[in-house]
């Protein structure tokens, strides 16, 4: 799902996600800021915790990662690695990710491996959002 910020790509996601689980499956949420902090954290406070969210990530029947592309890349090589890791162990079990972003296809391509956009491009169908924003503003009306 793609599109500008504040166009409920996040809201439909979760939507697809809560479906999937009030069905009976299994599945997580994580916004792409939080799934890397999380790894950081855990790996450093609780290596059982941390193996057992790196496992979810791979083995989960459905993950949403939000926001990607909105973490932080100040060259931290093990960023991207992290997120071609994710995407290549879930392509290979062919598991589904819904993932939402703000990033064009060329930003995308510019940003992460190519192997990595080539298989998100081979395996998905794009949403693509657009229009200003939906969220209330103090004076708007509706706010």
């Amino acid at each position: 799902m793609r599109g500008p910020v504040g166009v409920m790509k996040t809201s439909l996601a979760i939507a697809i996600l809560l479906k999937h689980i009030y069905s009976g499956g299994k599945g997580l949420f994580i916004p792409m800021a939080s799934l890397l902090d999380t790894i950081f954290s855990l790996k450093a406070i609780d290596k059982e915790k941390w193996a057992k969210f790196e496992e979810d990530l791979r083995n989960l029947p459905l993950i949403v990662i939000d926001d990607l592309g909105a973490e932080y890349s100040g060259g931290e090589g093990w960023v991207k690695t992290k997120v071609d890791s994710i995407i290549t162990e879930r392509y290979n079990n062919m598991l589904p990710v819904i993932i939402t972003t703000n990033l064009e296809i060329e930003d995308m391509q510019g940003t992460y491996a190519e192997r990595i956009t080539d298989r998100i491009g081979s395996t998905t169908s794009q949403i693509v959002f657009a229009g200003p924003t939906l969220r209330p503003r103090p004076g708007r009306k509706g706010a």
